[in-house]
């Protein structure tokens, strides 16, 4: 493997390996065997550039005569997945593992950073260190550790040799590769297999209704998920359904925003509002969001946007198919019962709450599709207040799945009678322990709810006399058909 020093020459044997890109005058590391060509240094770096560049022509005359030892991975052929134990004593100190992959993985999943040390090479070993650690020298870690010799008896080759490479655009590579290694489907973590399946799905079945920059993107981050999972195939890493799922969680962001590093522009930030409600209301009304799995992976998304320094969102004006609600909420743990200790188990319980909601003014049946946001304090008190954000949409507009299968709701009937009942007291109640109770409701036409549609009031009602009821869960089993 290249160091990023710049002198640093090639050992022979290790030449079917991995290389580092150099980002410090182009952006691009070059390969020790290109050396300093095109740096600009100052003088006495260009005396120490001739005296290497003699020293590099006879170290090419030597390579000539040295035969490279690859050992099971062809430079042409590969295969993808085959796994063999080295020793890169130049830069390790230790014997690692190492894969046969593809030069176009190696770059994709190291964001540009690796390639294979000769780039006429189609194959080459990616040293465990730098795909799980990007870790460039030193000792080895344990979970890269092997012995010199050693073989891993317990190969994964009877996976087909596309799931080390994936393509992005083989949508079946989620079951044929990692069902097959992990059998996750079933599971409390089987969410990678159900969201990231339904993503790639919207650019082969939906193609035709993104923009040009919407198709760009789904393509890329499709690829971009896959490549993030692939290190979890790897033989010699005990991985389960749960490190796969965490894995696939922390690529989201990335993915996202930069799935082709090189390429900036193609970004959730840079979508319009069609491409992303499109993507983002069909995948949340395809997905279990009862499960904490499901509620993570949307909200990953929506967080994402709002992250971004410049988006639709900041502009965009919720008076058509999308709408935004805002609550004031004060919420108490009733006397007696078992009291939530964490923001996760509130961000639930809150969520739990608008679905119980959606469930009695009947959203489901109406073909409307929510999105709760709630805001959650670190501070965990036994009495709080709190807001909490939600969308509205109508299925038919950005639902692709039924788009041609339903009829429009009606956004205006809808947001009236939540405005009617947030007045009265009919949606306050109890879920899960918690005594909740809205104290005010807005209906905002903008992300920062400057500009206002409404502003209510709550009627101060006792909450055991009216409103909804129950620990959440009940209502989940109402949803299957669309998620919610």
């Amino acid at each position: 493997m290249a160091r990023k020093t710049e002198y640093n020459q090639l050992p022979p044997e290790h030449n079917g390996q991995a290389s580092i890109e150099n980002n410090e005058h182009d952006n691009k590391r070059e390969s020790d065997m290109i050396m300093l060509t095109g740096s600009a240094v100052n003088d006495h770096r260009v005396t120490l550039f001739n005296m290497f560049s003699q020293a590099y022509f006879y170290y090419i005359l030597f390579l000539s005569c040295v035969r490279v030892v690859d050992g099971n991975c062809d430079r042409d052929t590969g295969p993808s997945g085959v796994t063999e134990c080295f020793l890169d004593s130049s830069y390790y100190k230790e014997y690692q593992w190492g894969t046969c992959i593809t030069n176009v993985y190696m770059q994709e999943k190291s964001g540009g950073k690796y390639h294979c040390r000769d780039s006429t090479r189609t194959y080459c070993y990616y040293q465990c260190m730098l795909e799980l650690h990007d870790v460039e020298s030193g000792p080895v870690y344990d979970d890269c550790k092997c012995e010199n010799g050693q073989e891993y008896t317990e190969s994964n080759l009877t996976l087909p040799s596309r799931c080390y490479s994936p393509s992005g655009a083989d949508c079946s590579w989620y079951r044929d590769c990692l069902e097959t290694k992990f059998k996750c489907s079933g599971t409390e973590d089987d969410y990678a297999m159900a969201f990231a399946t339904k993503f790639c799905d919207l650019y082969s079945q939906n193609y035709q209704d993104f923009s040009q920059d919407g198709q760009q993107w789904i393509d890329a981050v499709r690829k971009c998920l896959q490549v993030s999972l692939v290190q979890t195939l790897r033989p010699y890493l005990p991985f389960t359904c749960e490190d796969v799922k965490r894995i696939a969680f922390d690529s989201h962001t990335p993915c996202y925003v930069k799935p082709i590093p090189e390429s900036p522009s193609i970004s959730v930030c840079n979508l319009d509002a069609s491409d992303y409600f499109s993507v983002f209301w069909t995948i949340q009304s395809s997905l279990k969001t009862s499960t904490d799995s499901s509620l993570r992976t949307i909200r990953s998304m929506f967080e994402t946007l709002k992250q971004c320094t410049v988006s639709f969102l900041s502009s965009f004006s919720f008076d058509g198919p999308v709408r935004l609600v805002k609550l004031k909420l004060k919420y108490f743990f009733i006397f007696g019962r078992r009291r939530r200790s964490n923001s996760d188990d509130k961000m639930n319980i809150l969520n739990d709450f608008v679905d119980s909601m959606a469930y009695t003014l009947h959203w489901q049946e109406n073909e409307v599709l929510w999105f709760s946001d709630p805001e959650i304090s670190l501070n965990i008190s036994a009495s709080s207040e709190t807001y909490i954000d939600i969308f509205l949409t109508d299925r038919y507009v950005y639902d692709l799945d039924v788009k041609n299968t339903t009829l429009p709701s009606n956004l205006n009937t809808t947001i009236n009678e939540f405005m009617e009942m947030t007045q009265t007291g009919d949606l306050n109640g109890n879920i899960a322990g918690f005594s909740i109770k809205i104290l005010l409701s807005q209906g905002c036409l903008d992300a920062s709810c400057d500009t206002l549609l409404f502003n209510v009031t709550a009627n101060d009602n006792d909450i055991r006399k009216k409103g909804v009821k129950g620990d959440g869960s009940m209502f989940f089993s109402q949803f299957d058909d669309y998620g919610c």
